[in-house]
Order: C-alpha cells, then sequence, then structure tokens
C-alpha cells in the first residue's frame, strides 16, 4: 500500500458507484459525467506527480510504520523540517492547481492527522474516540484516500449507532435469558470485534468491526447498571455505581496514556489488541460473577439463591427449602420486558425517562464535540480552548460523586432537577461572562450538571422497574438517548455554520436542559419499584433488605 496513482483513483470512483443526483436526475457514470469528469482529471494528476521524481520527495515521505511512501499531509509535524515538507506539499499542489482547487486531496487528511496527533485528549471522554481516530488516520494514510467530509464524518457514526441497537436488543434479551450470560456475550462482542477491527482492510469492514463492536459495549452498559445497583447496600448505592462510570472515565485516560507511548514505538493497531483483554477476565467472571436474584427466583433455582445470600449474610442461615414465592415472581416476570416498561401505570414516566436521556446525552455530546470551537470563536486559543474541555471532565466526576452522596440524603428527583436547573444558569451565564476564572468554574459547573446527572440518572430509572425488567429499562432508555447523542454534534454544528454567536451556541444547551428537568418532574413515583420489598417481606430475608 502506500501513495496511489491518477489511475488508481479514477479506478475507485468507477468501482464505487455512490448516488450522486444532478438537475433532478441520477448521473449514472459519474467519470463521464462532463460536469465531473474534467475536475477527476484533475485530481487524478495530483496523485501522479506523487510518483514523479521532480516531485516525490518533495511532497512524500517513507512512513515509519510501515516502510511505505505516503504523502505527506499524513506527516505528524515534530521538527521545523517536517512542517517545511508539509508547506512544500501545499505549495505543489496550489501552483499545479493555479490555486482554484478549493478542495484538494490534502484537505481533510491533514484535519485526521492533525486529530490522530492528538487523539489523547479524546480519550477522556470517550476510550473508543481516540481508538477510532488513529485508525482511520492509518486507514486513509496506508490507502491514500481522498478523505471527504461525508466518509470523515460517517464512520464516526457508527459506534454510536452500533451502542443504540445493542441496548435495544441485549436489554430485554438479559431480563429474559439472564443477565449474566448476556453480559459474558456483550463483553466477548467487544473485545473479538474490537480485536478484528485491528486487521481492518479497507473502511467497510472497519466500519462493520466497530458496528458489532458497539453493539456489546451497548449492550454491556446497562446489564453492569442493573447488577451493580441490585448487588449494591440501599445506603451508598447510587454513590457506587457513580464511582463505577468514574472508573470508566480513568480506564479512558489509562488507554489514552498508553497509546501516547505506545504509538510512537509499535504500530496503532496494539491500541486494537489491547482492546482484546477483557476476555481474559471472562472465565473469572463467569466463575465468581452472580446473576441477577429474579433471574433465580423466576427458574426456582432455591440453592442458587440460598448459596448468594449466605455469602451476602453469613448470619441468615438460608436453606434451598424457603419459601420464595417461586410463583408470584415468575407470573410478574411473564410478557415481553419491554411491553411491561408500559404496564403499571408507568406508561408516563417511561417517556418521561427517555426524554430526559436524550436531552441529557444531546447536552453531553455537543458539549464534548464543540466545546473548544465555541471557545475558539470566543477569542480564546487552543490550548486554552482545550484546557476547558479537561475542566469540564473534572466537573462531571466530582458532579457524579458528590451528586451521588446527596441522593442518599434528599433523593434522586431533587438532586437530579436541582443540577439541571444549575446548568441552565450556569449555560445562560457562559453566554454572558468573559472572565477566565468564571468561564472555568462555569464550565465545571456545567460538566456536573451533564454527564454528572446522566450518571446519576442510570441508577434513578433502573430502580423505577421492577428487577424482573430493570435492564430493559435503563437499556431502552440509553437507547432512545444516544439519539440525541447521535444529532447533537450535527444540530450544534449547523448553529455556528449560521453563524450564531458563540454565546448563543452556549445558550442553546439550556433548552434541553430545561426539557430534561421538566420531564424528570413529570415521572410518576409512586407507580415505581424502587427495591420496594416483596419476597423479603415473608421470608424475611435480612441480606436482600440492604440490596
Amino acid at each position: 500500500m502506500g501513495i496511489k496513482t491518477g489511475e488508481e483513483y479514477i479506478n475507485r470512483i468507477k468501482s464505487r458507484k455512490p448516488e450522486v443526483w444532478l438537475g433532478g436526475r441520477v448521473v449514472e457514470d459519474i467519470y463521464n459525467e462532463p460536469i465531473f469528469k474534467q475536475p477527476i482529471q484533475e485530481i487524478a494528476k495530483l496523485y501522479d506527480i506523487q510518483h514523479d521524481p521532480e516531485y516525490q520527495d518533495e511532497i512524500t515521505h517513507i512512513c515509519k510504520e510501515t516502510g511505505e511512501r505516503v504523502n505527506n499531509a499524513f506527516l505528524f509535524p515534530k521538527t521545523s523540517e517536517d512542517l517545511q515538507k508539509r508547506s512544500k506539499l501545499f505549495e505543489v499542489y496550489a501552483r499545479m492547481t493555479y490555486g482554484l482547487m478549493g478542495r484538494t486531496p490534502d484537505f481533510l487528511n491533514v484535519v485526521v492527522t492533525s486529530m490522530a496527533h492528538n487523539a489523547w485528549f479524546l480519550d477522556k471522554y470517550n476510550k473508543d474516540w481516540s481508538k477510532n481516530i488513529k485508525d482511520y488516520y492509518a486507514y486513509i494514510r496506508d490507502n491514500d484516500l481522498f478523505l471527504t467530509p461525508v466518509e470523515a464524518g460517517g464512520i464516526a457514526s457508527y459506534s454510536l449507532f452500533g451502542m443504540m441497537v445493542g441496548a435495544l436488543i441485549f436489554a430485554p434479551l438479559a431480563d429474559k435469558l439472564g443477565r449474566k450470560k448476556v453480559l459474558a456475550i456483550c463483553i466477548c462482542l467487544f473485545s473479538v470485534f474490537t480485536l478484528l477491527s485491528s486487521f481492518a482492510p479497507n473502511p467497510a469492514f472497519f466500519s462493520v468491526m466497530r458496528f458489532i463492536a458497539a453493539l456489546g459495549m451497548g449492550g454491556l452498559m446497562p446489564n453492569v447498571i442493573s447488577l451493580m445497583a441490585e448487588y449494591s447496600p440501599k445506603k451508598n448505592k447510587v454513590l457506587i455505581v457513580t464511582t463505577m462510570y468514574c472508573g470508566y472515565s480513568i480506564g479512558s485516560i489509562l488507554a489514552s496514556l498508553i497509546g501516547m507511548y505506545v504509538m510512537e514505538q509499535m504500530s496503532w493497531r496494539v491500541l486494537y489488541w489491547i482492546g482484546a483483554l477483557p476476555l481474559l477476565a471472562l472465565p473469572f467472571f463467569m466463575k465468581q460473577f452472580p446473576e441477577s436474584l429474579s433471574y433465580y427466583v423466576i427458574r426456582k433455582q432455591g440453592a442458587k439463591l440460598a448459596g448468594i445470600l449466605n455469602r451476602i449474610d453469613p448470619d441468615g442461615h438460608y436453606k434451598e427449602s424457603d419459601d420464595y414465592e417461586f410463583a408470584k415472581v415468575q407470573e410478574r416476570a411473564k410478557g415481553f420486558p419491554v411491553k411491561k416498561l408500559f404496564e403499571n401505570k408507568r406508561t408516563l414516566s417511561t417517556f418521561a425517562f427517555w426524554v430526559a436521556a436524550f436531552n441529557c446525552l444531546l447536552m453531553v455530546y455537543g458539549l464534548n464535540t464543540w466545546l473548544p470551537k465555541i471557545m475558539q470563536q470566543s477569542g480564546y486559543g487552543l490550548s486554552s480552548s482545550l484546557s476547558f474541555n479537561l475542566i469540564s471532565g473534572i466537573g462531571q466526576i466530582g458532579g457524579s460523586i458528590i451528586g451521588g452522596y446527596l441522593v442518599g440524603k434528599i433523593g434522586h428527583r431533587r438532586v437530579l432537577v436541582s443540577l439541571y436547573a444549575i446548568g441552565t444558569v450556569c449555560f445562560i451565564i457562559l453566554g454572558l461572562t468573559s472572565n477566565v476564572l468564571a468561564l472555568y468554574i462555569l464550565i465545571a459547573f456545567g460538566g456536573a450538571c451533564t454527564v454528572g446527572t446522566m450518571n446519576l440518572a442510570n441508577t434513578y430509572i433502573s430502580e423505577y422497574y421492577p428487577r424482573e425488567i430493570r435492564t430493559t429499562g435503563i437499556g431502552w432508555a440509553l437507547a432512545f438517548g444516544r439519539i440525541g447523542a447521535i444529532v447533537a454534534p450535527t444540530l450544534i454544528g449547523l448553529l455556528l455554520a449560521a453563524n450564531y454567536s458563540p454565546q448563543n451556541a452556549f445558550m442553546a444547551f439550556t433548552v434541553p436542559s430545561i426539557m430534561a428537568a421538566l420531564a424528570l418532574l413529570v415521572v410518576k413515583e409512586r407507580y415505581g419499584s424502587y427495591d420496594k420489598p416483596q419476597i423479603e417481606e415473608n421470608i424475611k430475608l435480612k441480606a436482600t433488605s440492604n440490596v
């Protein structure tokens, strides 16, 4: 692989046959369409000069990772000489096209190269983001692609869509087949297909692998939340679950640090090999991790129940022959889990949770994606703009932990609605102040009132539903929220593209913040489960009264 010729570029266009409309008709042959043919030929010439001895050393270099010659658009500039090589590439392309071609092959390739070079920053928000950009950078470099905005954004959206689909599918399956089994399946999907992504020979293969891996991640999250909530002491349940999510952020930072040091010496693919490590923990997980209590009750496995309860409370002396009300729980568990989300007067609350999750993740992903850009448009340098994102991350962790503590004191809804209200005020003030210290404080609160509230809401939503449909409840809420995550970057981008001021862009976040708060206010808590005593009342399970 490496630099391509003009003929190879033209053949790629002919073989892909994209759907293109021109003047109300479909263009059947793009290359031979008069309006496209000449520009395609001119771009092909830019590919050909990479092989011309007169220009080759000026616009290409030998890649240290692959040993192949690649375009200088993919060069990580570390010295003044590297910058001169990049500058020479731009000069040659401008001279060859007389400066009249607005989007030469280097344009978005340079953008992706810059993002890959600074991918460590993305990793603290989502460990998939930095991996995706590094992998995609390596692919377009090795295949000498002429990247377009659609291609650059397409693959990045597959993971989010896969997570949404995974939550929709695996959450109900977990409530029917068992959360432990489905968790194991999700771990396998994520790990195996993340590993296979490292061997991607083309974007299509990579996209499919990342999509399937995201299915596993999407199913994993609601299952972990449900089991963690079920086996955590009531007194500190919310704090424990939200702290678990802080561990997810810490893992992202560690992955970023590994990537920063490993990438200098080894291929980017090693980051995807690391993604297979959870498979090593799978045997321990299968042996030591308990299933949900409701799973064993539904299947009349009294011995399993007694074993788990005696581990939780050794003084309980639980026996297989105890009355676990098998018939009563089996009757409640009958039917399709998704349908049961709307039974027993839970319909309004279910839709309210979905609306809240949609608006919350819209804020989370919109803010994470566009915060540096908004701050740059406000007059701050890139390094300062990125530091605002770092402060936001600190606020997210602080909001999760402090909010988890407060939930134990005053309740979920009061804390969540208060955080959304504080977030609304913060976004308004962000649009009015230019004081640097005030901005840092406000953005920290903004992080607490977006990601922090989502972490707290996970437990609130999960506990609202009975244990036999708990994973479905949180899974479908998160899946609906993923729609907000998918559309958020586009919505904020449209605001900026429409020349809205940065101040107005910040104030735009007040709308989903208010909507999320209003949605939670209509939740009918009296119809929720919240682990109200069921089996425990009759058989006096002291252990599960603390679960």
